[in-house]
Parts: structure tokens; C-alpha cells; sequence
């Protein structure tokens, strides 16, 4: 049994009804409120102008003022929030005091809702003191200019929605939430119990918050009294959490290095869960300040694979075992995972750590292959790779609203994943069919070149994208981001490169980035980059 987060989304069924309810509405969301909402998770904290926190958010996002700031005044989005991070400061300090002066005093004589400093960056004086006297909020973070703009986005879009409550009990069922409703009396919480009883989670009981976000799904939560709780008839209020065991820990959008940390050492869990570059932050955090995970006995990481350095630190320094998890929605969700076994102990280290980067064998009533383009299943030798392919009860057999199998001929579900199954029957992924590399008619793994980049010790998040080439169509370009207080060159990153891949699959260029897009799990968004640098490689 397990507990659901504090919100949890559910299918379309309700939606029309949903949405036609009048007690549903939207609130107004001011500065103050997001600050009040976020300040924990966004690690916000006023420096100016509270006197200005009743104006209000018109807009649920963010905007960047570059432009406005550089003197193009004739449009800016002054409802939203104004985000300035690492290129608005440093142009900003190349103008002289005067001009900055006049910059600060034109933002804010917009009715802008307030201003986020990001990065903890040095705010002048000036602008605080005009801050004060406009009645504009002035807020600072350390995050990273664009995960804060990822999260702070998604948060918004929750605080404008509408919502209200709906009577009724809520239980996730393979994926999907379903309300209970009915008088009082009954039985909806003895429904409920028995439900639980038998693998599903709850995620409310009696009264259900609802959210309904973009007009089109509805979003379920408990309420924060009720949380964990359930009444039932004859016995009275339980916690379902401590009657079957379990203690789920959410971090929320905080998910930089020390904000997990510190909520691993005051919630002690022993498992832990989430993708590849939240555990690279949590690493790197570790390392800076010397703190161990003595608390964890096993990390599982899905979303990407996992680095085979990352696997070995979290063994070697903090005494972590880390497993691969991996699935899709469509498969409700879970197709594959590693798990400890006593054969394990018995191996070598190496061999052990080669196991542990592969994502494990399926689960029962998951069938797997590989294909090629045209449909051919190739052997399951762990040296051919393909498209990977799924079938079995719980996989999608067609998506809402969709005329057309999303199944082949055979009944096999595409992935969109490239990957290799070893003759012991465990799954290894390559790529993401978007994400391969094709030079000169042979595929490029961006995973594994990110993989071993990444073991470079200077290296705090790498990131592999095909770009344009006259002669071989295309190429891999390695995007680096420099580990804290580390300065590596292009030509340490392929000499440390050159014996963990092989030579064709070296990157035809090395750019160092300030920072990568991520999405708001963690995962690498990669769609833009390839936009921005797909001509690099020409133009050189």
C-alpha cells in the first residue's frame, strides 16, 4: 500500500461535469500569496518592497525583462513575474551607474507584480531603494535561473486554476483516480479500506480538493487535515499510513543537492527515488560539504539512465545500492527493474556495477523485444539494439479518444525507446529513438557518451545532441557544464573520453554551458538545444 502526494491527477471522466460546476472558481493570486506558497520550495526570500505584496499575478508565468532592461520599452508582459538572472545582471553591471539607475526605474514604473533574483546574484542598492519607495517585491533564490522558471511556472499554473471540493472518496486504481460517491452511511469508507486492502492507494477520504488545470484535467488532493487519514464506520479515524506501514516523503519543486539533503536527514528514509540529475545534484552537494547518506540503503533511479560513476559513488562513499527503474504511462507504468539479489554479493564489483547499469528484467505479464525499422526482431544477444517493444494486459491499447491501435499488426506497443536485451533477459536502453545519433548510417548513443562525460571529475552535467554535418549528416555535440570551481579544457574532456567510447563516437566539438534546460521531473530537455546549435558544426 502506498500514499499519494498531496495532489494527484485522474482521467477525463469527470472533466465536462467538472468544469460546469459552479463552486469551482479561480482566486486571485497576488505576490504575497506565491511568496507565502513558495518561499519554502522555491528557497525565496524578500529583500524589497514588501509593502507591494497585494499586487497582483495577472499572468501564470514568468517573463525575463532582457529586453526591457536594454531599452526596448514598447512591449513587455508587466503581468507576470519578472525573473532576472545571470545575463540581465551582467549586462546591467556593464552600464554605467546612470543608466542602470534609469533601467531599475522603468521596470518598475510598470505594474510588474514582482521581481526574482536568481542564483543568489548581489542586488544594487539602488534598485532595493527603488524597490521600497514603488511598492515593488523584490525577491532572491539560489536556483539556477531556469529550474526556477520551470518550477515556478508549473506552481503558478496550480495557483490560478479553479477549484473547489467534491464529497466523495478518492483511490488511485492502476493509474487512474477514482472518486466514490454516495450518502452518508453507505459505506464509501468501508469501500475505500477494502480497496486499499488490496494494492490500491488512497488519496482522500469523504471530502476531495479538486483542481481543474487548463480547462481539461482535474487534479485530486486530500485536504492537508484529513491527510493520510480515513474514518471508518465502527472503528473510527485510522491512519492508513501507519496501519499498513508506510511513509512516503514528497520533496515538492525543491530539488536542489541541499534541499534534498536537509530532507533526507530529517525524514531518514531508506529508499530513495527520482531521476539521474537530481542524485548528480544530490552527489555533488555530498561532496562539497563532506556529509554521507547514512540513513539510504537503496537509491532507484528512472526517467534516464544512470551513469555507471554515479553508481559506483553512491556505492563506494555512501554504502547506497542503486537500481534502474523503467516505464511509461502506458504501461501502467512500470516495465522493468533491477532488484538486489543474493547472486549479486557473490560477484565481482565490476561485473556487479555492469548489471546495475542495465534496467533490469520485466516485470510479470510484460513481454519485450526489439525490432529494426522495418519490423524484424533482432536476437536478445545484448549486442544488437532497436526499437524496443512491449505487449501484455496492462500495456495501452489505445490512447483517449483515438481512432486507430496504438498497437502494431502483432500486438507489440512502440516505446520510442532504442535499446539492447541480454540473452539472461535483462533490458538495457540505448536511447530515445528522438534522441540517437545517426553518422554516416550508423547510431550513436547519446546516453552513453553523457554517461561517461559525466564520469569526468570536473564535470557536473553533460549532455549529448545530433547537429548538422556536411559530410556524415550528423554528429554528436557535447554540451559540458563545469563542475563548482573546476575549469576543465575541450582537449581534458576527450582525453578523458577517448578509452570509454569508441573513436567514431567522440564529439566533433565540446561547448561549455552556463546551465541545461531541464524539465520539471529533471529530465533533460533537449528539443530547444537542438534548435539552437543545430547549424554549429557548419559554421565552424
Amino acid at each position: 500500500m502506498t500514499l499519494k502526494p498531496e495532489r494527484f491527477r485522474w482521467g477525463l471522466i469527470l472533466i465536462y461535469k467538472m468544469s460546469n460546476r459552479k463552486k469551482i472558481k479561480r482566486e486571485n493570486v497576488t505576490a504575497q500569496r506565491f511568496f507565502e506558497d513558495q518561499a519554502g520550495p522555491l528557497n525565496m526570500k524578500l529583500v524589497a518592497g514588501g509593502s507591494g505584496l497585494k499586487r497582483n499575478i495577472l499572468e501564470p508565468t514568468v517573463n525575463r525583462p532582457s529586453l526591457a532592461l536594454a531599452g526596448f520599452t514598447k512591449y513587455i508582459a508587466y503581468k507576470r513575474i519578472q525573473v532576472i538572472g545571470n545575463a540581465e545582471a551582467y549586462y546591467l553591471k556593464s552600464l554605467t551607474v546612470k543608466e542602470r539607475l534609469n533601467r531599475y526605474k522603468k521596470l518598475c514604473s510598470y505594474k510588474i507584480p514582482c521581481i526574482v533574483y536568481t542564483r543568489n546574484l548581489t542586488i544594487d542598492k539602488q534598485l532595493k531603494a527603488i524597490a521600497n519607495d514603488s511598492g515593488v517585491p523584490v525577491f532572491q533564490t539560489p536556483m539556477i535561473t531556469m529550474r526556477f522558471v520551470n518550477l515556478a511556472t508549473i506552481e503558478l499554473d496550480l495557483l490560478f486554476a479553479p477549484r473547489g471540493a467534491e464529497i466523495g472518496s478518492m483511490v488511485d486504481v492502476h493509474g487512474i483516480g477514482v472518486l466514490i460517491r454516495g450518502e452518508s452511511g453507505i459505506g464509501k469508507s468501508e469501500t475505500v479500506l477494502e480497496l486499499i486492502e488490496k494494492g490500491y492507494s488512497l488519496v482522500s477520504d469523504d471530502v476531495t480538493k479538486v483542481t481543474l488545470l487548463d480547462g481539461r484535467e482535474i487534479i485530486g488532493t486530500s485536504s492537508e487535515l484529513s491527510r493520510d487519514h480515513m474514518e471508518v464506520r465502527g472503528i473510527g479515524i485510522i491512519n492508513v499510513g501507519a496501519m499498513f506501514g508506510a511513509k512516503l516523503v514528497f520533496p515538492g519543486p525543491a530539488l536542489d543537492g541541499a534541499s534534498v539533503y536537509e530532507l533526507i536527514d530529517n525524514e531518514k528514509p531508506d529508499l530513495l527515488m527520482g531521476v539521474p540529475t537530481v542524485w548528480l545534484g544530490l552527489l555533488q552537494h555530498l561532496n562539497e560539504t563532506n556529509q554521507t547518506l547514512d540513513c539510504v540503503e537503496t537509491a532507484l533511479v528512472g526517467g534516464s539512465a544512470a551513469p555507471r560513476a554515479m553508481i559506483q559513488e553512491f556505492e563506494e562513499k555512501h554504502d547506497v545500492f542503486l537500481m534502474h527503474g523503467w516505464g511509461m504511462t502506458e504501461m501502467s507504468p512500470l516495465g522493468t527493474a533491477t532488484s538486489r539479489t543474493a547472486d549479486m554479493e557473490e560477484m565481482d564489483i565490476e561485473k556487479r556495477y555492469d548489471l546495475q547499469q542495465k534496467q533490469g528484467k520485466a516485470f510479470f505479464g510484460v513481454d519485450m523485444t526489439i525490432a529494426d525499422d522495418d519490423g524484424n526482431e533482432l536476437p536478445h544477444d545484448g549486442v544488437a539494439f532497436g526499437r524496443l517493444l512491449v505487449k501484455g494486459p496492462t500495456i495501452v491499447e489505445r490512447y483517449y479518444k483515438a481512432e486507430e491501435s496504438a498497437m502494431d499488426a502483432k500486438g507489440w506497443f512502440d516505446t520510442g525507446d532504442v535499446a539492447k536485451i541480454h540473452p539472461e533477459g535483462y533490458m538495457e536502453i540505448v536511447d530515445r529513438s528522438k534522441d540517437v545519433i545517426k553518422s554516416g548510417g550508423e547510431w550513436i548513443s547519446s546516453i552513453d557518451l553523457e554517461n561517461a562525460a559525466v564520469g569526468h571529475p570536473e564535470v557536473a552535467e553533460a549532455c549529448v545532441i545530433g547537429v548538422l554535418h556536411a559530410k556524415w549528416d550528423e554528429r554528436p555535440l557535447l554540451l559540458i557544464v563545469k563542475a563548482a570551481g573546476q575549469d576543465p579544457t575541450k582537449e581534458d574532456i576527450n582525453a578523458f573520453l577517448e578509452d570509454k567510447v569508441v573513436k567514431w563516437w567522440l564529439p566533433d566539438d565540446i561547448v561549455f554551458v552556463e546551465e541545461l534546460p531541464h524539465t520539471a521531473t529533471g529530465k533533460l530537455l533537449k528539443t530547444g538545444l537542438r534548435e539552437d546549435f543545430k547549424n554549429h558544426l557548419l559554421n565552424k
